[in-house]
């Protein structure tokens, strides 16, 4: 799907570009994830002035939001996502700690 950014989405993701550590406060369904998106993608690919983007947000967005956003957009398609939680830190912990 073609992504036609509102006003409002523009003007986030200038923020975004603009100014390090931005956080996206926006109704339910206004479109902060496309946003964040493609703020992200036009710093890695365009700008070139980040090779990775940290998200944090509740475990169902993350789970799920992010992915299908992703195949959604045709401008995002080519991202990938990587949804860790934090049994995988538990995990690590465990690993190693038993190896000291």
């Amino acid at each position: 799907m073609r992504f036609v950014p509102r006003p409002y989405q523009e003007a986030g993701i200038e923020l975004m570009l603009r100014e390090p550590g931005v956080g996206l406060f926006l109704e339910p369904g206004s479109g902060k994830t496309v946003t964040a998106l493609t703020a992200a993608d036009l710093l890695m690919n365009e700008h070139l002035s980040v090779q990775r983007t940290l998200v944090v947000a509740p475990k169902m967005v993350a789970q799920e939001v992010w992915h299908r956003e992703c195949a959604k957009w045709d401008h995002l398609a080519h991202l990938q996502v990587f949804h860790i939680d934090s049994s995988v830190f538990d995990y690590y912990r465990k690993v190693t700690a038993s190896a000291i």
